[in-house]
């Protein structure tokens, strides 16, 4: 006997799977050609969605939302019930693909379609308002049923899920049945029941004390089966072998749904009121106690609900929130059923995982702010940038030793000017090492966390790589983005105001013109400082911080003798990088009073300043984010009379002779009638002396402050002839000197610009 080679073979089974069709249509009786084409009639109604309970989520301790019946799918949202369109797949008595067909939709609901008669039992799935993509799939001839009702189809977006009737435009939603012909006697018409391959999210929020920024639904499976219910109905769902649950989709095929910021259409009644439509996301349970523990983390694949909230400082946080079929342990999304979640959020909570509202910060600084939450704690995430920046750079001024970027990094808190509760340094992973350097470190500040200024370190092997300066504070100047006006000198923010220094009677402009300060806004306080009024110590108090000429790290008198360290050579800016809390002052007058010899030849001094960068903002610069040290050339030479008042007692006193709160207020418009509120306060606060004074008037000794209450003197970024400039006022005298000059190992304040705020 010859045999078939495989290709007669597959054009064997073609011929018998194929065997008499024609295009001749045959009545359904007992006499009708196998292979020939007939037509059967369907009935069919559609399956109400399963609600499977409404799940109320309290957080921070708060009572449950009253249960409300979730609206029914076939509502008016325009993804109703009504079968707009049928495709039918059709498999012969060995489960063979042989016709896929359209229905024809009649009047009164009835539905034929053209099938091809087999000679026993023939199963079909039928698919209602088939989307696109999976209207579009045709089986190959012969193809398995099995086979063909698991198709994974990739889905993109929303819209994927749904069809649009050409006529009406409206959404409809795809379901699915499946039935078997039996044609060894005349089939009588069928009866479907249509199941959503669907599921339905339902989001109930009710907010106090926050406003919803934005609501998103994240991690929704792309991948879809091409007749779902069919599926679940002959036990064919895929079944992931290396967990032994029925978990679908078991890849990363997810997408994220459009993020819905314009909440307020989702609002009523003061509940906001969100729906979606997702595939099946099958992702088994876990074993918990609380509905704390049910979080994305514990199932990466899950589908969960991305909640943006905002307190009312300005700061945001994020709510994960994970829909199932209850809010503890399930993680499953089952078609053709609706999910309820009901959120009241009230505060932030403490040690919840779900919450997240993480700050983080972009670019290379060395003091940021941090505002305290109203509840809760809020975390920050500060980069480490500036460690590789430094160390790596080769220019002068910076580390040029890379071998000092291996091992183990931690970081540590290192001093405060206050007493350290309600702020916590950690990192993620508890170290950092070489590999990190888009790392960075987390400082959690609970809403008790006393304003004040921390210092903290990151170290290699005990030895400090950088430190930065973390300001504790209600005050958030970042929240003026503009536009400035040149009418208005003063912006309210939160905590305090920014200032603009514009035109006044006498005296011409502080800002110089060509200063580059015109939509500029500077803080209104000094840097570090706990409010704008703040009331100054001659000893030092919190918030009363001074800086050396070009050093990034503040201090905090009075100063501790072993932190001061005299010297008769000049230092390497290396050593004050690895010696933050060290006030080094140079026992000798040959070196005009520096501290390193950094400023001896690089840029003139000006150690703060860099002109090769786009914002001249150096490495050193100690102004928080996006702020920085102005220069000399951005004010004119001096503040002239008529439009300051300085305040205090004893102001006719000699110098020294028991003067208190002694400071200056200026009007930058030249309204000296103008209220308290729309003045900027200069408290003369004096600066810490770096040679000993003790035996002149109002003298102190090294590391203490000395002319408190005599003079005011504020830093700026740049030097004239090695001797920082800074602004300086004296009760004697009728005007601000913004150019004077001071010895750079003196230590001052400083007060913070941003130079562009656009108009």
């Amino acid at each position: 006997m010859k045999k078939l080679n495989n290709y007669q073979f597959i054009l064997l089974l073609g011929v018998l799977l194929l065997a008499s069709c024609t295009d001749d249509r045959y009545e359904v009786n007992d006499s009708r050609p196998t292979g020939e084409t007939v037509e059967v009639s369907f009935t069919y109604t559609v399956d109400k969605m399963l609600n499977v309970g409404e799940n109320d989520i309290p957080l921070n301790g708060d009572g449950l939302l009253t249960r409300t019946v979730p609206e029914d799918l076939d509502g008016n949202d325009g993804a109703n019930a009504e079968v707009k369109k049928m495709t039918v797949l059709q498999f012969n008595e060995l489960d063979r693909f042989i016709r896929k067909s359209n229905a024809t939709l009649g009047a009164g609901g009835a539905v034929s379609v053209d099938l091809t008669q087999c000679t026993g039992l023939s199963k079909v799935i039928v698919l209602a308002n088939a989307p696109a993509k999976f209207s579009a799939v045709t089986p190959e001839l012969g193809e398995q049923f099995a086979v063909v009702a698991k198709k994974v189809i990739e889905l993109t977006q929303e819209s994927d899920l749904y069809y649009v009737d050409p006529d009406d435009s409206k959404n409809y939603l795809f379901m699915s049945d499946i039935a078997t012909i039996d044609f060894t006697a005349p089939p009588a018409a069928l009866n479907l029941t249509f199941k959503r391959n669907v599921a339905r999210v339902n989001l109930k929020l009710e907010l106090s004390s926050f406003t919803l920024k934005s609501v998103r639904l994240r991690n929704v499976p792309k991948q879809m089966l091409l007749a779902d219910q069919v599926s679940e109905k002959q036990s064919l769902v895929p079944y992931d072998t290396s967990t032994g649950e029925n978990i679908f989709p078991f890849e990363s095929g997810l997408i994220d749904y459009d993020v819905i910021t314009d909440v307020s259409d989702y609002l009523n009644a003061g509940k906001y009121s969100f729906s979606w439509y997702v595939p099946r996301n099958e992702q088994g349970v876990i074993t918990a106690a609380t509905s704390k523990e049910k979080t994305k983390e514990k199932k990466p694949y899950a589908t969960y609900f991305e909640i943006v909230v905002e307190d009312n400082t300005g700061y945001q946080a994020t709510f994960s929130i994970v829909p199932g079929a209850n809010n503890v342990v399930d993680y499953n999304l089952m078609p053709n059923k609706v999910y309820t979640t009901s959120l009241k959020v009230a505060g932030l909570g403490e040690d919840d995982d779900r919450i997240s509202n993480l700050t983080t910060f972009e670019g290379y600084s060395n003091s940021y702010i941090l505002n305290p939450p109203a509840v809760g704690k809020r975390t920050f995430a500060i980069p480490i940038k500036q460690v590789y920046k430094y160390w790596k750079g080769t220019a002068a001024g910076y580390g040029n030793e890379s071998s000092v970027l291996t091992g183990t990094w931690e970081v540590s808190h290192l001093w405060s000017d206050v007493t350290a509760t309600g702020v916590t340094v950690s990192t993620n992973s508890g170290s950092f090492n070489s590999t990190a350097e888009d790392g960075e470190f987390e400082v959690k500040v609970e809403s008790s966390a006393t304003n004040g200024n921390y210092i903290v370190a990151l170290k290699a092997g005990g030895k400090i790589l950088w430190s930065w300066h973390l300001w504790v504070t209600d005050y958030n100047p970042d929240a003026f983005t503009g536009p400035v006006d040149q009418a208005i000198y003063k912006y309210k923010v939160n905590g305090g105001y920014v200032d603009r220094y514009g035109s006044f009677g006498t005296g011409g402009l502080p800002w110089n013109p060509g200063g580059g300060y015109g939509n500029g806004v500077i803080m209104d306080r000094y840097l570090g400082a706990l409010s704008d009024k703040h009331v100054f110590s001659k000893t030092g108090k919190s918030g009363q911080l001074y800086y050396q000429f070009g050093r990034k790290d503040p201090f905090c008198p009075p100063l501790s003798s072993t932190n001061i360290k005299t010297s008769g050579a000049l230092k390497e800016i290396k050593e004050i990088v690895q010696e933050p809390q060290a006030f080094y002052t140079i026992s000798v007058t040959t070196y005009g009073y520096q501290w390193t010899s950094y400023g001896s030849s690089i840029e003139s001094g000006n150690i703060w300043y860099d002109s090769s960068l786009v914002d001249e903002r150096s490495i050193y610069d100690p102004c928080p984010e996006g702020w920085q040290l102005p220069t000399s050339n951005g004010f004119l030479g001096d503040f002239r009379a008529g439009n300051t008042m300085y305040t205090g007692t004893n102001l006719a006193a000699a110098s020294g002779a028991g003067r208190t709160g002694v400071g200056v207020r200026y009007w930058p418009g030249g309204d000296a009638e103008a209220s308290n509120t729309n003045v900027v306060w200069y408290p003369a606060v004096g600066y810490i002396s770096h040679w000993n004074t003790a035996g002149q008037p109002n003298g102190a000794p090294i590391g203490e402050i000395t002319q408190a209450y005599d003079a005011g003197t504020c830093y700026m970024a740049n030097t004239h002839t090695h001797l920082g400039i800074h602004l300086v006022y004296r009760p004697e005298t009728s005007y601000f000197v913004a150019n004077a000059t001071i010895a750079p190992s003196s230590a001052n304040p400083v007060r913070c610009v941003k130079k562009d705020v656009a108009e």
